[in-house]
């Protein structure tokens, strides 16, 4: 993975926990990291092939482990667009090159 390719800063969430003032229990997405990524829109044979393992697949996002564990639990954050994470591929199981499967959430 050349490092050029990896030009848009994104940001990783997790959905947490809370609670409000009188104990209700609330969820909101909180801000576990940041990294430097590669966003795909995949396309033609791409799509259809990642569609058959994971449903409605629109992106692949490459990125080097940014220090926190990345799980299909959260999400990626880059300006107002969110990616939600269907896979998680660590490439050749060396964990210098993470590839994300992602849906566009409008």
């Amino acid at each position: 993975m050349r490092t050029g390719t990896l030009r848009h800063k994104v940001e990783i969430q997790e959905l947490i926990e809370t609670q409000d003032a009188i104990g209700n229990q609330m969820y909101e997405w909180a801000k576990v990291g940041e990294a430097w990524a590669a966003i795909e829109p995949l396309k033609g044979e791409e799509y259809f092939a990642a569609a058959t393992v994971q449903a409605k697949v629109s992106h692949r996002v490459t990125m080097r482990p940014p220090g926190v564990e990345i799980t299909p639990v959260n999400r990626i954050v880059f300006g107002s667009r969110t990616l939600e994470i269907e896979s998680v591929i660590n490439v050749e199981e060396r964990s210098r090159e993470l590839q994300l499967l992602c849906v566009e959430k409008l």
